[in-house]
């Protein structure tokens, strides 16, 4: 591989599958980037994850990715260098699916740290909010993305992505466990509200301010 040029190898892989490649130079002094690109067909609009690629020149890499399903299902393996030379190395790509799936270690984690925040008396008031956090991160499959999960203990930098709104709409009304989790939601936002007495626009920004409902809005 001179560096005029790159090299791309092509793959597929499904939601809960993980992507193990691995590079390695083999030519004396010789050293080469990595980029685990997003889709096939690479060109300079390409976008990749910075938190699975090595942007420096080194003379091996390996890193593990879990395929999450907003990722879908095509991606690539670039491997480029920055020096002059040509550059021989050897690449190893295995798509695989772990033996544990990635939601049921997202589903154990969150009960143990719901059990070990509810053994300690003084922040045991706070379960319910982080109850309610875990619960949210549950449905939005958050161990699919272990780089937001973990921010930013594996970097800094955000995966690719675009805000889509009709995209997100989609999803709300073709995915039954989506939709269901926002209607259950606002059902239980309507509930408390109604049993706070928070039933006009001025009670709710007194809450708001406050936390608490006025006392002409109590019933």
């Amino acid at each position: 591989m001179a560096s005029s040029a790159f090299d791309t190898f092509e793959l597929t892989a499904q939601s809960g599958q993980h992507v193990k490649y691995t590079m390695t130079v083999t030519s004396t002094g010789g050293c080469a980037m990595l980029l685990f690109v997003k889709g096939h067909n690479v060109n300079p609009s390409s976008q990749y994850y910075v938190a699975y690629s090595q942007e420096n020149c080194v003379s091996s890499y390996s890193n593990d990715f879990p395929v999450a399903s907003s990722d879908g299902t095509t991606f690539s393996v670039v491997v480029l260098t920055q020096q002059s030379q040509n550059v021989d190395y050897s690449v190893t790509i295995q798509t695989y699916s772990p033996a544990i799936p990635d939601w049921v270690l997202g589903v154990v984690v969150f009960l143990g740290i719901v059990v070990a925040v509810s053994a300690i008396p003084r922040v045991r008031g706070l379960v319910y909010l982080g109850l309610g956090v875990a619960t949210h991160l549950l449905l939005d499959l958050v161990w699919e993305q272990p780089w937001i999960a973990l921010w930013p203990a594996m970097g800094t930098a955000f995966p690719p992505g675009t805000l889509d709104v009709v995209a997100l709409l989609t999803v709300l009304w073709t995915n039954p466990v989506v939709l269901a989790g926002e209607l259950v939601g606002t059902g239980i936002l309507i509930a408390f509200a109604r049993s706070q007495g928070i039933t006009t626009w001025r009670a709710l920004v007194q809450f708001l301010r406050n936390g608490t409902p006025s006392p002409s809005s109590s019933v």
